[in-house]
C-alpha cells in the first residue's frame, strides 16, 4: 500500500472522529429500556472490551439510566457488530462502542455505510499502541526490528486485523522504514495476542489494557510505543519517534 493512501486514510480517521464527537448540545429523552446493550463488536478481552466494560461498570455504579450492559458481537473485523448497531431502533436502548475500524471499513469498502449511519454521543479515551514481540525474538525495540525486517523482506509475521487500526499501524511502519512485512489477519485482538504469546507470529499491535501484565512478566517484549512522551506505566519502552520512526498515532475510542 502507497503512502499517500495509508495516510489519507487515516487522516480521514481522525477529522471524521473528531467531527463525530465534537460537544454538542444535551437532549432529554424518554427511552423506553431499563437496560440499554452496548454493542462491543470485538471478542471479550481486548483493549476496546476492557474499556468499555470499565466505562459500564463505572456508569452503572453513579447511577445511569437505564443501566448498560455489555454484549459482544465479535467477528467480521468489527463489521459484524457495527451492522448489527445499525440495524437497531433508534430510542436510546442500544449503544454502539467503536473505534477507527467503524471509519477505516467504509473508506476501504467492507462495509457501505459512515459515521451518517450513527449518532455520536461521546468520545472516551484515546489509547496509544505498542510495538509489542514475542520474547523469543531476537530484536529488543523497534530499531532493531526493522533491521530485521530489511534483512529479509516479506518474511517477518506480524499480525492485525484486516482494515482496523492494528492492520494500518504496520502499514505506516513499513511506509516510514522502507520494509516489508508479511500480515495475516486476526479477528480481534484477543487472536492476535493468542498468536504473540503462543509465537506463531514474531509482532503485532498491543495495547496497555490487555498486554501490561504480560509485558511486566516478560512473556511479550514491548519494542515502542506511539506517543510522544513515553509512557509513565512503561518508562523504560522508547517511543517511536525517539528511534527515528516519525509515527504518533493512537486509538480513538467512543460511543
Amino acid at each position: 500500500m502507497k503512502k499517500g493512501f495509508t495516510q489519507a486514510i487515516l487522516v480521514a480517521g481522525a477529522i471524521s472522529v473528531a467531527a463525530a464527537f465534537a460537544p454538542t448540545a444535551a437532549k432529554a429523552a424518554d427511552i423506553p429500556c431499563s437496560t440499554a446493550k452496548l454493542i462491543v463488536p470485538w471478542g471479550a478481552g481486548g483493549g476496546t472490551d476492557v474499556l468499555f466494560r470499565i466505562f459500564a461498570e463505572t456508569a452503572n455504579k453513579q447511577g445511569a439510566n437505564p443501566q448498560i450492559q455489555v454484549v459482544n458481537m465479535g467477528g467480521q473485523g468489527g463489521n459484524k457488530g457495527a451492522k448489527e448497531a445499525r440495524k437497531a431502533k433508534a430510542d436510546g436502548c442500544t449503544l454502539f462502542a467503536i473505534h477507527q475500524s467503524a471509519i477505516t471499513s467504509n473508506l476501504t469498502g467492507r462495509v457501505d455505510f459512515t459515521w451518517d449511519a450513527f449518532e455520536p454521543v461521546a468520545m472516551l479515551t484515546r489509547t496509544p499502541l505498542i510495538v509489542g514481540a514475542n520474547p523469543d525474538v531476537p530484536y529488543n525495540n523497534t530499531t532493531e526490528m526493522v533491521a530485521n525486517a530489511k534483512s529479509r523482506p516479506g518474511e517477518l509475521l506480524t499480525g492485525g486485523t484486516l482494515g482496523s487500526t492494528s492492520h494500518f499501524f504496520f502499514l505506516l511502519i513499513e511506509d516510514a522504514t522502507g520494509t516489508k512485512l508479511k500480515h495475516i489477519s486476526y479477528d480481534g485482538t484477543r487472536q492476535r495476542m493468542t498468536a504473540l504469546l503462543a509465537k506463531t507470529i514474531e509482532i503485532g499491535e498491543i495495547n496497555l489494557a490487555s498486554a501490561k501484565k504480560y509485558i511486566q512478566t516478560n512473556e511479550l517484549k514491548a519494542l515502542g510505543i506511539s506517543t510522544k512522551a513515553r509512557h509513565p506505566d512503561i518508562p523504560d519502552v522508547a517511543t517511536l519517534q525517539e528511534q527515528g520512526i516519525d509515527i504518533v498515532y493512537g486509538t480513538d475510542r467512543g460511543i
